[in-house]
């Protein structure tokens, strides 16, 4: 079991916490981000960079808090742009999404 212990600014004035209990298992790794962490084309650039580590759009989905019409939303804002394609093995990031996911990385400082 993993114990996560919440704070808030009214439980933590009055001395309080909230504890939840989540069952342990270490045959799943996951990174949840939080979609309302990354606004406008940062998404895009976090798409693109789970696409170049090899991920499937379920595995995307999951990453991105299991908000499956976000991540549909972004994959084919990305192949309508030209971004991504479809190839044999699963999406693929082209050549000009690349250019555009490091411009989008390096101007906005953003590490993915």
């Amino acid at each position: 079991m993993v114990l996560i212990s919440l704070f808030d600014s009214k439980r933590a004035a009055l001395g309080r916490q909230t504890s939840i209990a989540i069952p342990h298992s270490s045959s799943i790794m996951t990174t949840v981000i939080e979609p309302g962490s990354l606004s406008g084309l940062k998404r895009a650039a976090f798409i693109m960079n789970c696409i170049t580590t090899g991920q499937t759009k379920d595995e995307i989905t999951r990453t991105m808090g299991g908000d499956a019409q976000l991540v549909a939303m972004w994959l084919s804002f990305l192949q309508h742009n030209h971004w991504i394609i479809v190839g044999p093995d699963g999406w693929a990031v082209t050549a000009k999404g690349a250019m555009w996911s490091k411009k989008i990385t390096d101007e906005t400082n953003v590490a993915l």
